[in-house]
C-alpha cells in the first residue's frame, strides 16, 4: 500500500507468522501517514503469543494510526498483549490500529492519549482498537483513554471518537470482550 509508511519495533511488515515475539522500548515517528507500532507496522498474517511495553509515539502531521502491537491488522492477532503507552496526534489505540482482521484472546492495559491534536483532524482514540472493520473475540482493555476534541471547521464538523474497547466499529463484529479503563 504506497499510500502509507508502516513503522515497527520488530518488523514494518509481517505477511507470514510473528509467535512469541516480544518488544520493549521506544519506536517514534514523524512521518505523513505513517502506521507506528510496538511490534508490526502493517500484518497481513499472524502475531500470535506476542506482547509489547515501553512508549509508542508519533508525532506526524495526518497520520494514521499509532497502536501498541499492530498498526494496521489484516490477518490474526490472537493471545498478545501490549502495556505500552501509546500517543499520537491522530489516533492513539492500545493494542491495534485499524483491524481488518481477527484479533482473539488479547489485551491492552497500557494507557491510549491524543496529544497536540492539529487542526482539521478526526482524531481516534481506543483502549484496544481504533477501527474496526473485522472481528474482535474474547479480548479486553483496562488502560485510560485521553481523545481529542471535536469542533466546526469552516466547511465541516470535525468529530473526535474515543472509546474504552474501540473508537469505531464499522461493519466489524465485536463478541465476549470488554473494557474498564478510565475513559
Amino acid at each position: 500500500d504506497g499510500r502509507y509508511s508502516y513503522i515497527g519495533g520488530l518488523a514494518a511488515l509481517n505477511e507470514g507468522a510473528v509467535s512469541h515475539g516480544a518488544f520493549n522500548g521506544s519506536v517514534s515517528s514523524t512521518g505523513k501517514g505513517s502506521y507506528t507500532a510496538g511490534l508490526v507496522g502493517w500484518s497481513t498474517g499472524t502475531v500470535s503469543d506476542s506482547n509489547t511495553s515501553g512508549s509508542i509515539t508519533s508525532v506526524s502531521a495526518h497520520g494514521r494510526n499509532t497502536a501498541g502491537l499492530v498498526g494496521r491488522n489484516e490477518g490474526t492477532v490472537t493471545r498478545s498483549s501490549s502495556n505500552a503507552t501509546v500517543k499520537d496526534r491522530f489516533g492513539a489505540c492500545g493494542l491495534v490500529g485499524d483491524n481488518y482482521g481477527t484479533v482473539r484472546f488479547s489485551s491492552a492495559t497500557g494507557p491510549a492519549s491524543i496529544s497536540d491534536q492539529l487542526k482539521g483532524e478526526n482524531p481516534y482514540g481506543a483502549g484496544l482498537v481504533c477501527g474496526n472493520f473485522g472481528t474482535i473475540n474474547q479480548s479486553f482493555a483496562t488502560g485510560a483513554v485521553q481523545g481529542g476534541f471535536g469542533r466546526e471547521g469552516e466547511t465541516h464538523t470535525f468529530y473526535a471518537t474515543t472509546g474504552g474497547l474501540v473508537s469505531y466499529n464499522q461493519g466489524g463484529l465485536i463478541e465476549d470482550s470488554y473494557a474498564f479503563g478510565a475513559v
